[in-house]
């Protein structure tokens, strides 16, 4: 089923969307603040906030941070994983990796009383994103579509075929990941597919925002 969607949480956004994704590895220099902050400077419409190797301790201050510039800004933040600190500094929603638990996910945000709360899920089939739409997703990441660009590869690219037929069955959003940048974005949109996510494009556009 082809979905048109353009509201996002509290956000009315129009499509097609960029999704970028963190991976302030690619800047040591930068503290985790001033990362934030550049992340912000790009085109990327919705922001997903991933850096596992914080502590909890370093992480609400920067969810905190992250949530007070979607606000300014008009983006969406999402927070990778920790749905509590998510829910709790008032960032737009949660993107659970491919084994998090939407249900769990779920109870939280109808504990927090925010119904507005997204909730993503990172799947690699077109069974995994029909599964994690009836668990209640909100929308998918699904790929890798092309052999990723960030990184060596971990699994075979899907293709645009099953980007298709993804987009045809579930009843969520999608944004198509994996070797997808401003070169080729426009025949993976073609697919169907709400937007595309990255890391690579966004690694591009903070480079050139800082000269």
């Amino acid at each position: 089923m082809r979905i048109s969607a353009t509201t996002f949480g509290r956000r009315n956004l129009t499509g097609p969307l960029w999704y970028g994704i963190s991976a302030r590895s690619f800047f040591p220099h930068l503290d985790p603040f001033h990362y934030l902050e550049e992340l912000f400077s790009t085109t990327a419409d919705l922001i997903q906030w991933r850096e596992k190797d914080l502590g909890e301790e370093t992480m609400r201050p920067l969810v905190r941070l992250g949530s007070e510039l979607a606000q300014a800004t008009g983006k969406t933040f999402l927070v990778n994983s920790a749905t509590w600190a998510a829910l709790l500094e008032s960032a737009d929603g949660v993107h659970l990796t491919s084994t998090g638990s939407v249900a769990d996910a779920l109870r939280a945000r109808r504990q927090s009383g925010r119904s507005e709360f997204l909730i993503g899920k990172s799947v690699h089939c077109v069974e995994e994103a029909i599964r994690s739409a009836e668990e209640g997703a909100d929308y998918v990441l699904l790929g890798p579509v092309f052999d990723p660009l960030s990184k060596e590869r971990e699994r075979t690219p899907i293709g645009l075929d099953a980007l298709r037929a993804a987009v045809e069955q579930v009843r969520v959003p999608i944004f198509a990941l994996g070797g997808v940048d401003k070169t080729n974005a426009d025949v993976v949109l073609r697919t169907g597919v709400v937007g595309v996510a990255g890391i690579s494009w966004v690694k591009e556009e903070i480079e050139a925002h800082r000269g």
